[in-house]
């Protein structure tokens, strides 16, 4: 059932002109930590009232999203920690990657029903993968009508804790010239002593 209702969601999306989703928005932070993984912070928030309708709610969070049959980026995705009753499990249908829900065997309607505007729920865990500015990509999937289903939209990342190549050759040229100016300096001084 839960297939045939993401296939189903996905394909509407599809059809549709309108944008993915202007109501729901989702940031993130990628810190690096020992041992060379990189441990995940979400928050998806309202962020807006167009196209929901209070009481309404979001029963799957897919983060770290491809189109199915695709390995997700995340699917490594471990040490998963929230402060909301959200369970980790997988998705199906046209997404594939870890998915959030409500529930303890299984999911349990009813799922995340945000009251007002700026409602979130955050959740984190640990991935060896890092995914920068623009490759995250995440959706929603909804059971009750009046809501509008993100498909694919796109994270936004809060800072970047891997360098960017940009900021790496700056970083470079920063040293290099920090050397120079160390080695002049220990070679004026060493003809000043030697005078």
């Amino acid at each position: 059932m839960k297939n045939w209702v993401l296939a189903a969601v996905a394909g509407a999306a599809l059809i549709g002109s309108s944008p993915a989703n202007a109501t729901l928005t989702l940031i993130y932070t990628a810190v690096p930590t020992v041992g060379g993984e990189y441990h995940y912070n979400f928050t998806i928030s309202l962020a807006d009232a167009l196209g929901w309708t209070a009481g309404n709610q979001y029963d799957w969070i897919t983060f770290g999203d491809v189109p199915f049959g695709n390995t997700s980026p995340l699917n490594d995705f471990h040490n998963f920690q929230t402060f909301d009753p959200l369970i980790l499990t997988s998705s199906g249908g046209g997404h594939n990657g870890p998915t959030i829900g409500y529930g303890g065997g299984g999911v349990i309607l009813p799922g995340w029903a945000p009251s007002a505007v700026g409602e979130s729920i955050s959740w984190s865990g640990d991935s060896a993968n890092y995914l920068g500015s623009g490759q995250l990509l995440w959706s929603t999937v909804v059971w009750s009508g009046g809501n509008q289903a993100a498909n694919f939209a796109v994270g936004q990342l809060q800072g970047s804790a891997v360098p960017e190549p940009a900021t790496w050759t700056m970083m470079l040229l920063g040293f290099g010239a920090v050397s120079v100016s160390i080695r002049r300096r220990r070679r004026t001084q060493t003809l000043l002593q030697a005078a």
